[in-house]
C-alpha cells in the first residue's frame, strides 16, 4: 500500500476515534468531566496516531530501500554468489545481504518457481504472473521475520530465504 494511502487511512481512523469518543462522552458525562476527558483523549489519540504514522513511514522507507536494492547489479551478484554456495567478496553485496536480513552463516532455503502456460489454451501474460509471484512471496515472507532475496531470472522466480526463528 502506498505511504500516502496508509497515512490517509490513519488520519481517517484518528478522526473516527475522536468523533466516537466525543459523542460517547457528551452523552454519558457532565460538561466538566466530558471536557477533561476529551482533552485527555485528544492528547492520547494525537500521540498514538503520530507514533503509528512514524512507524509506518519508517517501514515504507525500508521497503523502498529494498525495492531500490533489488534493481542493482550488487543484488544480482549477491544472489549469484549465494546460489553458487560462496560468500560474496563484493562489499556492496555483503551490505545488501545484511540489509535484506540474511546473516552470514545462517541457514538458507532456495526456491525456484516457473509459471507454465495455461492448460486450457487461454493466453496468459507470464511476465505479469512472475511479478505477481514475487509480490506474493514478499507478502507471505514478511521482512520482520525472514531475510529474503527475490529475483526474476531466466523466466523463473528465484527466492533465497533465511530466518533465525524456529
Amino acid at each position: 500500500m502506498p505511504l500516502t494511502a496508509s497515512l490517509h487511512a490513519y488520519r481517517l481512523a484518528h478522526k473516527t476515534y475522536w468523533e466516537i469518543s466525543r459523542e460517547s462522552l457528551l452523552r454519558h458525562a457532565g460538561p466538566k468531566e466530558a471536557l477533561d476527558s476529551l482533552t485527555m483523549l485528544s492528547d492520547f489519540w494525537l500521540e498514538f496516531f503520530d507514533y503509528v504514522g512514524a512507524v509506518l513511514a519508517e517501514s515504507h522507507a525500508v521497503e523502498e530501500g529494498l525495492n531500490f536494492a533489488q534493481n542493482t547489479r550488487a543484488y544480482v551478484r549477491l544472489i549469484d554468489d549465494l546460489l553458487r554456495g560462496r560468500e560474496s567478496v563484493d562489499a556492496e553485496a555483503r551490505r545488501l545481504r545484511t540489509f535484506c536480513g540474511i546473516r552470514p552463516g545462517s541457514p538458507m532455503a532456495v526456491a525456484v518457481a516457473r509459471p507454465f502456460p495455461s492448460g486450457n489454451g487461454k493466453a496468459i501474460d507470464l511476465d505479469v504472473m512472475r511479478r505477481s509471484l514475487v509480490r506474493l512471496v514478499q507478502q507471505v515472507l514478511p521482512s520482520a521475520v525472514f531475510g529474503r532475496l527475490v529475483d526474476i531470472r531466466d523466466h523463473e522466480v528465484t527466492v533465497i530465504v533465511s530466518s533465525e526463528a524456529d
